[in-house]
């Protein structure tokens, strides 16, 4: 198998018959692969393991070749990134970035072109990162109507090939995220938002305008900051601001901001901050920001609830 003929694979009606027979060729092709065979991921959420996840998800998007290699590469990264909890549970935080990495050892060798290359990047990085009110910013700033309309078919793949029992909430969540973004995508009306700066200044188009009719994205957002200022502030001594990040070159979501953050009895939460909310932050400065755990939402907000236990102690 060489890499041309994996592309014809990729692109057959359900690629994952040929990949799944020809399990010895495709790791001398790609070795990384190999650790994702038979790799039990240790939750619930996964009755499969890494490979056979992935051949479900190579399955369950079209026979676009950019999608296809997305999905080839989007969990290759997990054994690497593979952590267990006291109960057990595997968790793998971060393993996008390892799943890029792997992907791009190989992006030269593949018959696309320098754009397809780039928006596969991204479609590995972000298939597992949430889209919600703080983060809709990023994500438009990253991908054009085309490219949404491809991660949200990798994301809705990459669910159908979890636990059926567990699927229906996310899949409910992610129509909802998808016609949020599709609405403003289509009040834009612009076809690169990375190159769209200008045209959203013409069209007076801001997070102004993205509203709950009660608060505007920009209100709740800076409304956040200030609180999260407040609560950095009044425990000083396990708070933290750094205006570089803890993997500064290779770090793509980020530019112009700083990290702020606080510890908690259950972790750091942390956040990407506007500069010019800098010195709201009366907290220690660090040199760079401590690595990013890979904490959702979800996991943060808990986080935050754990400040309230009066009876847990800090731990530096």
């Amino acid at each position: 198998m060489d890499y041309r003929e994996l592309e014809n694979i990729l692109l057959q009606d359900k690629p994952s018959i040929e990949l799944r027979n020809r399990k010895e060729e495709l790791k001398e092709l790609i070795p990384e692969i190999e650790k994702t065979y038979d790799f039990d991921q240790k939750t619930v959420w996964h009755p499969y393991d890494v490979f056979e996840h992935t051949m479900h998800v190579v399955d369950n998007v079209g026979p676009d070749l950019r999608l296809r290699l997305a999905a080839l590469f989007h969990d290759i990264g997990k054994p690497e990134s593979f952590t267990q909890d006291e109960e057990g549970v595997g968790h793998f935080y971060g393993h996008w970035v390892e799943s890029e990495q792997a992907f791009i050892n190989y992006q030269y060798r593949f018959n696309i072109s320098e754009e397809d290359i780039y928006l596969i990047r991204k479609l590995i990085f972000y298939h597992d990162l949430s889209i919600n009110s703080t983060s809709i910013k990023r994500f438009l700033e990253e991908f054009d109507q085309e490219g949404m309309d491809l991660l949200f078919e990798l994301k809705e793949a990459d669910i159908k090939a979890q636990n059926k029992e567990f699927i229906n909430d996310r899949l409910n969540e992610l129509a909802k995220n998808k016609k949020a973004i599709n609405s403003v995508l289509g009040e834009l009306g612009i076809k690169k938002i990375n190159d769209s700066i200008e045209e959203l200044k013409e069209k007076d188009f801001s997070t102004k305008q993205i509203s709950d009719t009660h608060h505007t994205f920009e209100d709740l957002y800076e409304e956040r900051t200030l609180l999260f200022a407040a609560l950095c502030n009044s425990t000083e001594e396990f708070a933290f601001k750094s205006k570089k990040h803890y993997d500064e070159e290779n770090d793509p979501m980020y530019k112009g901001d700083f990290i702020a953050g606080i510890l908690t009895p259950n972790g750091i939460v942390s956040f990407h901050i506007d500069l010019k909310y800098w010195d709201y932050f009366q907290v220690v400065e660090l040199e760079k920001a401590p690595v990013f755990d890979g904490s959702t939402p979800k996991e943060n907000r808990e986080r935050l609830v754990s400040l309230f236990n009066k009876e847990k102690q800090y731990r530096k």
